[in-house]
């Protein structure tokens, strides 16, 4: 399971198998003071990856500010939503390729966690402040499959509500997933501080996507390293095909792929809607 999980701005946050709970401080209070400690090494402790997409027409910037070990199986999502390989970072497929940035612990460590409305890395400023949209991925506690969809940007915010809904229309207990809105029961999860990493857009919004531990941890046939979630995302822990974790990894990443595309489209007729897009299965 992913620690630590954070909120918009009020620090981190631990699964307790309920949901998300609330601790004390976190070590460093911005990006800069991480990279400047002199205990830290950059590549062994922690390590940042980015690509910018100056072609990308929907404008939208995919963000993990806390992946790697921190939480476990957003670094291979935002890889797979901006359309490459988790595996080797590769294009992937179709579509529109979007620009990333994320922040990895390359080991179990809480302390390396920087809330996301700290987040000052010089990088993931200048991709966010050349883009029109942003959405980031992010993990909370549970061990249900639950995606709580916050943010500013209610346009894509909405567009992602319809996306999951149709890429997740089953309804047996082992693959049912849960929406959740910017509702009471999930406020300090709903990514509305203009700080906040995700809304320092172009435009000040961003969709802010935080997941269960037990969510992230399905799509995975071996969670808990870095070289078998590359290599199981989606599959079974020998590689082979497997229904579920297949099912909700490719509904996840098509679902927020094609509501960026959707989010990003101008429509005359506001009925009308964008196709949503078939993610390729690997063979």
């Amino acid at each position: 399971m992913s620690a630590p999980e954070e909120a918009d701005g009020r620090g981190p946050k631990v699964a307790d198998g309920r949901g998300p709970v609330f601790r004390t401080p976190e070590r460093f209070g911005s990006n800069t003071l991480l990279y400047a400690d002199p205990a830290l090494t950059e590549g062994l402790d922690w390590a940042v990856r980015h690509r910018s997409a100056a072609g990308d027409p929907t404008a939208t910037a995919v963000l993990a500010p806390h992946g790697g070990a921190l939480e476990v199986g957003t670094s291979e999502l935002c890889l797979a939503v901006a359309g490459y390989r988790p595996e080797d970072a590769r294009p992937a497929g179709a579509g529109p390729r979007h620009g990333y940035w994320m922040f990895e612990a390359l080991r179990r460590n809480d302390g390396l966690h920087v809330t996301s409305a700290h987040c000052d890395d010089p990088v993931a400023l200048a991709l966010c402040a050349s883009s029109r949209r942003a959405v980031s991925l992010h993990g909370c506690g549970g061990t249900g499959l639950l995606i709580v969809v916050g943010g500013r940007d209610e346009r894509l915010a909405r567009e992602l509500r319809a996306a999951f809904a149709e890429a997740f229309a089953r309804a047996e207990p082992a693959v049912a997933v849960e929406t959740a809105a910017d509702c009471e029961e999930h406020r300090r999860l709903n990514g509305g501080s203009p700080a906040n990493i995700v809304n320092r857009t172009g435009t000040g919004r961003g969709a802010q996507l935080e997941l269960s531990a037990g969510l992230r941890r399905a799509v995975f046939g071996d969670p808990d390293s870095a070289e078998g979630r590359r290599r199981t995302y989606g599959r079974r822990a020998d590689g082979g095909a497997d229904p579920v974790a297949g099912y909700l990894w490719h509904g996840f990443v098509g679902a927020v792929r094609t509501a960026i595309v959707r989010a990003a489209v101008v429509r005359a007729d506001a009925a009308e809607r964008v196709p949503a897009e078939v993610v390729e299965r690997p063979s």
